[in-house]
């Protein structure tokens, strides 16, 4: 089940993340602006959670089964709980205020993949360390298999032959921005999985989404960010608005079903789940290719015969670890 929610997630993310692309390559310079509202819609999905829930309970039957226990997930956790979950979602916007950056400065299906490779080993790091600590006496009931390991190694290698630049140079400024951003992504992901523990699913998700709201509010600090939004009252045009609204609510569907395999995985899962990236990066590859001779200014990609090959081989790399998880 939780293979099945993560890859549908990652489809839903790929799309906003080509579309991430596209607004912070031609539209929104600014990459805080849009870290700022993404952590301030985090505050919509909360309300429509809510609403879906009200809904559920009084008018379609059909989503009960969403919401099993109606309005009962909007209780108050202990104080560390709460510290937990709301460091949690300021942690996430984090790495995503750095990866913004490195979407806008590189190739968004290099420095996405350059990322999807590290998370992974970030993560089997933290477990480590998370499983020898008292926050890890519940996981240690399950570990990978020999077969698991060989498509987390598949996956991985896959995602970073993905990274591979002919421009040194380039490639030494996107990592290094792929591996703080990789370190901020999987401490989430770590810390998300030890949330779901100890609370239920939606309690969590609704506790870690107001973290993302608080750290967008933080980011109101910056004089930049305050001058274009209040000052001069333009936080992104209106012509690029459709396409905020489609990539926060693809990227939104794609969180709450990577949220929910994290939830329903062993912790042992999360680097398989994180290294899954790479089939989203199948996706993303496809809608770049696509679109490439349309924008070709904004996108920024490679298409040639060495790249192909390069990309085509990565492809079944991750196509060759995927079929190891089935």
């Amino acid at each position: 089940m939780w293979l099945t929610l993560a890859i549908s997630a990652y489809f839903f993310l790929a799309l906003a993340s080509f579309l991430d692309k596209y607004i912070l390559g031609g539209a929104l310079p600014s990459s805080k602006i849009y870290t700022f509202y993404t952590g301030i819609l985090s505050l919509l999905a909360i309300l429509i959670i809510i609403f879906g829930s009200f809904l559920s309970l009084n008018y379609f039957p059909l989503l009960q089964r969403f919401f099993p226990e109606g309005l009962g997930f909007l209780f108050i956790p202990e104080l560390h709980l709460i510290l937990l979950s709301l460091s949690t979602g300021i942690i996430f916007l984090l790495a995503l205020l750095v990866y913004f950056k490195g979407v806008h400065g590189f190739e968004v299906s290099r420095i996405a993949p350059a990322v999807g490779g590290i998370t992974p080993i970030f993560i089997l790091i933290l477990i480590y360390l998370f499983t020898i600590t008292s926050l890890g006496t519940d996981f240690q009931k399950r570990i990978l298999t020999p077969r698991e390991y060989s498509a987390l190694a598949f996956l991985i290698l896959g995602s970073i032959i993905l990274t591979l630049h002919r421009e040194k140079l380039t490639t030494l400024k996107g990592l290094r921005i792929a591996i703080i951003a990789s370190f901020l992504f999987s401490l989430e992901f770590v810390l998300t999985k030890i949330i779901y523990t100890r609370l239920p699913f939606w309690t969590g998700f609704i506790w870690i989404r107001a973290g993302e709201f608080l750290g967008a509010i933080s980011l109101l600090f910056f004089s930049d960010v305050r001058n274009r939004i209040f000052r001069h009252g333009k936080g992104f045009g209106k012509k690029i608005a459709p396409s905020f609204i489609l990539t926060k609510t693809s990227g939104a569907l794609g969180r709450v079903l990577q949220s929910a395999a994290i939830y329903l995985s062993p912790l042992a899962f999360l680097p398989i789940i994180n290294a899954l990236n790479g089939i989203q990066y199948v996706f993303l590859i496809i809608l770049a290719t696509v679109f490439f001779f349309k924008f070709p200014k904004i996108l920024k990609e490679e298409i040639s015969k060495k790249v192909l090959v390069q990309k085509t081989l990565a492809v079944w790399l991750i196509v060759a670890g995927l079929f190891f998880l089935i």
